[in-house]
């Protein structure tokens, strides 16, 4: 393998832990938007975390909701790279026909279960790149870290 050919692979592996994280994220925010619109959803979601409405207005409902994530699958999981990217796409559809064009078609409900699904499959990708491409993982992570270091000097 050539040079150029090992760096567009692993800049492919980087983005893709990227892609997985920014999609974790993304239901996350999700989730909390619809607890925003929903009594129902905020009391599923937010019961006994002390995070008051709006949930998706800064960074409490977010932490708050991955703080309760089920993110075992990160750990422990033996899926296979194809079988979780599909989970991913599958789920990702499902949760898409909710729309048609940029309005809803879907109760709050049926979009939370779907979302949840994604956000499952979601953590069961990150758990598959963390496996199967630990440096790029860890990568990720310490990027991250970073950022949450910047935040917390920014904050002072």
């Amino acid at each position: 393998m050539t040079p150029d050919a090992e760096f567009r692979g692993a800049t492919a592996r980087l983005h893709r832990a990227k892609d997985a994280v920014d999609l974790l994220v993304y239901c996350l925010k999700y989730q909390a938007y619809l607890a925003d619109l929903d009594a129902a959803t905020a009391a599923r979601l937010f019961a006994g975390s002390g995070v008051s409405p709006p949930y998706s207005d800064g960074p409490a409902g977010f932490e708050a909701l991955l703080s309760r994530a089920d993110l075992g699958p990160i750990t422990f999981t033996s899926q296979p790279a194809p079988e979780a990217a599909a989970g991913v796409v599958s789920r990702f559809g499902e949760l898409e026909a909710c729309f048609h064009k940029t309005a809803s078609t879907r109760p709050v409900a049926v979009r939370l279960g779907r979302l949840l699904a994604l956000t499952d499959a979601a953590v069961a990708l990150l758990g598959v790149l963390r496996r199967e491409h630990p440096r790029v993982y860890a990568g990720v992570i310490s990027s991250w870290q970073v950022i949450g270091e910047e935040g917390a000097t920014d904050a002072r």
